[in-house]
């Protein structure tokens, strides 16, 4: 983060990090997660996890110093991840089968290139395998359901 001009930053400064929703939030303060690289810049590190497993969705920040709290600003979009353990294709099938943890995570599942249909993986669902299109050249194309407009390429072997 680098503070506005005329704005100095000290060791007793610390950042808030929030969910839009305001459900989720952690403050960060001076020592691992939170270093000077002067006196207008902080580096700062967030785990994730200290959000809670249920956080999703953009996230913002905003700078407390002492009494005195700047506005929120735009930070990420949180996007939680399934594990995916396990994509096992016989020769020629245009299936496959995924296994993992967390599937319900994912919105859709298709081929990076060509025109098989997306498979969508339903609201509620809990099950450790799904059937999925064949990867085409080892590579799937995954949707989540924390950032649909942000696909992510599975590399599948």
């Amino acid at each position: 983060m680098r503070a506005a001009p005329g704005t100095r930053l000290s060791p007793a400064d610390s950042i808030e990090v929030a969910t839009v929703d305001g459900e989720s939030h952690a403050t960060l303060s001076n020592g691992p997660e939170l270093r000077f690289q002067g006196r207008d810049v902080l580096v700062a590190t967030l785990d994730p996890a200290v959000l809670g497993s249920s956080a999703f969705g953009p996230l913002r920040f905003r700078l407390h110093q002492g009494d005195v709290t700047s506005g929120w600003q735009p930070l990420a979009v949180l996007a939680r991840l399934p594990t995916i353990t396990h994509v096992q294709c016989d020769k020629g099938a245009a299936r496959c089968r995924m296994e993992g943890e967390g599937l319900f995570l994912i919105d859709s599942i298709a081929p990076v290139s060509g025109n098989a249909q997306p498979v969508r993986v339903p609201e509620g669902f809990t099950g450790a395998s799904l059937r999925v299109p064949a990867p085409q050249g080892g590579r799937l194309q995954l949707r989540l359901r924390d950032a649909p407009d942000e696909p992510v390429v599975l590399v599948t072997g």
